[in-house]
């Protein structure tokens, strides 16, 4: 999915004065900030956002690289990826950051703390995802891999 397709899919059905605008415009910053850094990756959309909810306070938001590509990460890059997962000030566009291994891989299973579904994956009333939308930055086959 394109940027234009997620914001024809969630944000021009509502209103000018709705939170969406403002909330998209944050969210395509950061998805531009991934591109000038070379980042490949997918980067996963959840939340209130990507439902009919007419008034969402923020998007959640999964930057996941592919494991070969977390190996040939700068220094610079590294940085700004581990600050994803830092709490900022700007919870208009929570962010978690994730290096998928295939499975097989040793370290397939294996992070630390809860992975973007336990995370994101539950709702205040204890209701699971409604959905992801995916925009792909860069070159990726993450998504292609075979999970279990």
């Amino acid at each position: 999915m394109s940027l234009s397709d997620l914001r024809n899919l969630t944000v021009s059905p509502f209103d000018a004065d709705s939170s969406r605008h403002a909330i998209f415009a944050k969210f395509e910053a950061l998805v531009l900030d991934l591109q000038q850094r070379g980042f490949r990756c997918e980067v996963l959309c959840n939340g209130s956002f990507v439902t009919s909810a007419p008034k969402p306070e923020d998007i959640d938001v999964v930057v996941r690289i592919d494991h070969d590509f977390a190996a040939q990460l700068s220094d610079e890059q590294l940085a700004f990826f581990d600050g994803l997962n830092d709490d900022l000030a700007d919870h208009v566009v929570d962010t978690f950051g994730e290096v998928a291994y295939p499975y097989g891989h040793a370290d397939y299973g294996a992070e630390e703390g809860p992975s973007w579904e336990a995370h994101y994956g539950m709702e205040h009333g204890q209701v699971w995802l409604k959905g992801v939308a995916v925009v792909k930055v860069g070159e990726t086959d993450v998504g292609l891999r075979l999970r279990r």
